[in-house]
């Protein structure tokens, strides 16, 4: 008589412990699904910030067919040299990123996305000085946001760093 009540003991134990598991792994789920969204946006914007560095400008600024790709032409609009068809670098670069901007996320009241900031600036090593701005691109309105995604880059310049972010507002 003993023996069958531990066993009967023994077999509602387990019944608890499986309850409490299966609980346990519902709101895992549950937490994960909804942190899910804000880590895919994040890395969208981290991979368009990398990649937009290695996009190919048309700014030629030692002979053309040498084209720039987007990190040097930053650096060589940080340095104020232009490019062999009599463009600055800076205006290239500005017009490039607009043009990407435009075409990865569009900015407009039946868009999704509200409104975006893109800053490049430049930190000097060893220094206190504040970063100095290279290039700014704001578009739409930055007011309303319910929902904002952001992400930065960062890549080594000569005596310091590039840093590059980026922010977009959703509603």
């Amino acid at each position: 008589m003993n023996s069958k009540k531990a066993q009967n003991e023994i077999v509602g134990f387990v019944l608890i412990v499986v309850l409490v598991v299966v609980i346990g792994v519902i709101f895992l789920g549950i937490s994960l699904r909804k942190a899910h969204p804000v880590s895919v946006k994040d890395a969208e914007l981290s991979s368009f910030l990398e990649s937009g560095m290695r996009y190919t400008s048309e700014c030629a600024v030692s002979y053309e067919p040498d084209y720039d790709n987007m990190q040097d032409l930053i650096k060589s609009c940080y340095n104020n040299r232009n490019c062999r068809n009599n463009l600055s670098a800076c205006d290239v670069l500005n017009l490039t990123y607009t043009e990407m901007l435009k075409a990865s996320f569009p900015v407009g009241e039946d868009r999704p996305v509200k409104a975006h900031i893109l800053n490049i600036s430049f930190k000097s090593m060893g220094n206190n000085t504040p970063p100095e701005e290279i290039l700014l691109i704001k578009s739409g309105e930055y007011g309303n946001c319910s929902i904002e995604r952001g992400a930065e880059s960062v890549q080594a310049g000569f005596n310091g760093n590039i840093y590059t972010r980026m922010s977009l507002c959703y509603t």
